[in-house]
Order: structure tokens, then C-alpha cells, then sequence
């Protein structure tokens, strides 16, 4: 389907369904992925030999995304099972989740609660919307794939796809940990670590959104200058 095709039915959804609407609650639950990358497989090898259910504890792991007009937050649920505290945040870890983060149209925030800093980065992820569609919880929801560059300490700035499905006729530009910026909001997502998807929506008015804490803001220039000097240095250290 071209594109301008697409443009035109996430409008007209948009300024249908759930014009009324200015915000709502989403749960999500995850599933821990496999693949060939060997410094995944060795960490999930010393995970589970500490922890032998910690597999079985990211399965069960929950999160929330609150949403309106302005802005999000996500954030992880209290964990439900037996696991101790420890195990909840490694199995956390493994399917990517770290910090609770907020978003508005522009950027993301995370909240770093060991260091008390926030840092901010642009949403600018490269996602190309596809034509293909399938239901999600009786909503309608189209697939895009996005880029996202992070650095890596071997090889330097790397790609990595993410798969979002996300819903125009539930016009918010957010989603799960801290993608978004798609004309709907993401009900499953996958990363290279873990998808989440959707268990539970209620979308209502007068959805508050909890105000990031007062403690010091890292911009995206500090950060991007914080890994240029982390390569430099990770590259002497392997000419030496």
C-alpha cells in the first residue's frame, strides 16, 4: 500500500474513534528472547547459574504506560511471585528494562534512581511504516520498523531493529520503555531482548502523569560526549 494511502487512514482514525478521549493506562507483559549474540548468551549463562528461575521470572514480569495529550511514563509493575528483589531487577535487566522513563513529542527522560541524574534524549528513531496489519486486542495495528543507534564498547555505534504494532485509532505517540513517536500508540514491541505486548487497556480522561524528580538533567550532547570518550578510551586500551 503507498504511503500516502497509510497517512490517510492513521488520519482518519485519528479524528475518529478516540478524538474525545485525552489519555489512558496500558499493561504489558513481556517474553524473554533468545538469539545467536554470544555476550547475551554468556550473561544469561552467569544469570541462570546464580539464579535458575530467572528466566521463569522475566516471563512474569509486568509494566505500565500511563499516557494523555503531553506526555507518558512507563515503569515497572511490583512483581507478584516469589522472586526476591535481587532476581526481579536481573530479570528486568534481561528483557531491557532499567529506569522508569517518561516521554513527550520531542524526547525521552530516565530516571537514573542509583546516580539521581535524568537524562535526556531526542526521539529520533528511523521507523518505516509497512502496509502489514494484524488485531491486537480487537484494535487494529500496523507494523513499522525502527533503528535505534546505541554504542557498542567492541565495534563502536551500532543498529539495532526493533518491531513495533502500533494503533491509529489510539492516536498517542508513545510506548513501551522508551519508543514511540509513530502516529499511534505501541501495543506490542520487540526488541533484540524481549517483546512486549499488551494485556490490558482503559483509555480515560483526566490520566495525571507523575512529574520527573528534581535532580540533575543530563542532555543528549553530555551523553553522546560520555560515549565518544568511552570509545576513545576502550580503542587505546586494545592498541596498547
Amino acid at each position: 500500500m503507498p504511503k500516502h494511502l497509510l497517512s490517510i487512514i492513521f488520519l482518519i482514525f485519528s479524528l475518529t474513534s478516540f478524538s474525545q478521549t485525552k489519555g489512558g493506562e496500558a499493561t504489558y507483559g513481556v517474553t524473554y528472547l533468545d538469539d545467536d549474540n554470544e555476550n547475551k548468551k554468556k550473561l544469561k549463562e552467569i544469570y541462570v547459574s546464580m539464579l535458575p528461575n530467572i528466566e521463569t521470572t522475566a516471563n512474569e514480569l509486568s509494566f505500565t504506560l500511563k499516557f494523555n495529550t503531553e506526555s507518558s511514563v512507563f515503569y515497572g509493575n511490583v512483581f507478584e511471585g516469589i522472586a526476591s528483589s535481587n532476581e526481579v531487577s536481573l530479570a528486568q535487566g534481561m528483557v531491557g528494562y532499567a529506569f522508569k522513563t517518561w516521554q513527550n513529542k520531542e524526547s525521552y527522560y530516565r530516571h537514573n534512581e542509583q546516580r539521581s541524574y535524568i537524562f535526556q534524549k531526542t526521539k529520533n528513531f528511523e521507523w518505516q511504516i509497512t502496509s502489514e496489519s494484524k488485531t491486537i486486542d480487537n484494535f487494529l495495528c500496523y507494523k513499522a520498523i525502527g533503528f535505534e543507534t546505541i554504542t557498542n564498547k567492541k565495534v563502536g555505534r551500532v543498529k539495532k531493529a526493533i518491531i513495533a504494532w502500533f494503533c491509529p485509532e489510539i492516536p498517542y505517540s508513545y510506548g513501551p520503555l522508551h519508543f514511540g513517536g509513530l502516529p499511534g500508540l505501541i501495543l506490542e514491541l520487540q526488541t533484540t531482548q524481549a517483546v512486549y505486548g499488551l494485556k490490558s487497556i482503559t483509555l480515560k480522561d483526566n490520566i495525571e502523569i507523575e512529574k520527573m524528580p528534581n535532580v540533575y538533567l543530563k542532555t543528549e550532547e553530555e551523553i553522546l560526549k560520555e560515549e565518544q570518550v568511552f570509545l576513545e578510551e576502550y580503542n587505546k586500551s586494545k592498541n596498547k
